[in-house]
């Protein structure tokens, strides 16, 4: 499904692990050659059990072209995906269902002001990285693309952006040294709304 669809949802002819699913096709245009680039991240790397813990629970890529000022992020829930130096395609699974948003990003700029509340707020534990040599080494996709400090101090920031066909987004994020709930403390304040959040716990309720 994509947002300027006037059709109803249906399912799609291509499975999730064919080449030609979408998901496959937006992740093929990663080539390492001329001014594309990209950064992977995630809390289960490929390839490997040995992962940070303090890292961000986070799984994504967000990559870019030089060449055309275009950029999209695909932020999704798969563990060890994807393998960019081998098959793309997810394995299929009947045991867990996953979920995946890609947004095509109105420019280089809105890629750059995510990777900077990635930096200081979000801290993806990275595993795969492409940068092409006419990137500002100033700008916050190169120092993403350089590692995270898991020890920033940082308020959660609230950061607003359009994709490339103008609709709005609104990324709320937090690093592991804030000591509020984050739901309750950040998002529903921000939102101005009531929620009903389910998710899971990490460590001890009182």
């Amino acid at each position: 499904m994509d947002a300027d669809s006037s059709r109803p949802l249906a399912l799609s002819s291509h499975l999730l692990n064919s080449g030609n699913s979408a998901l496959n096709r937006t992740l093929a245009q990663l080539e390492k050659q001329g001014q594309v680039g990209w950064i992977a991240y995630n809390d289960e790397r490929p390839g490997t059990d040995s992962n940070n813990g303090k890292m961000g629970h986070s799984k994504g890529v967000l990559a870019f072209d030089l060449a055309t000022d275009s950029a999209f992020w695909l932020l999704h829930s798969w563990p060890k995906f994807p393998a960019l130096d081998g098959d793309i395609a997810p394995p299929p699974s009947a045991e867990y269902g996953q979920t995946y948003l890609c947004i095509t990003l109105k420019d280089i700029k809105t890629a750059n002001s995510i990777a900077e509340q990635m930096r200081h707020q979000q801290e993806p534990q990275l595993y795969d990285c492409h940068i092409p040599k006419a990137l500002d080494r100033e700008s916050s996709l190169y120092r993403l693309s350089q590692g995270v400090d898991v020890n920033e101090t940082d308020p959660p920031s609230n950061t607003l952006f359009h994709s490339q066909a103008g609709a709005p987004f609104q990324l709320l994020a937090k690093n592991r040294h804030w000591g509020e709930d984050f739901w309750i403390d950040w998002v529903g304040p921000q939102l101005k709304v009531d929620l009903n959040v389910e998710t899971w716990r990490r460590g001890t309720v009182p």
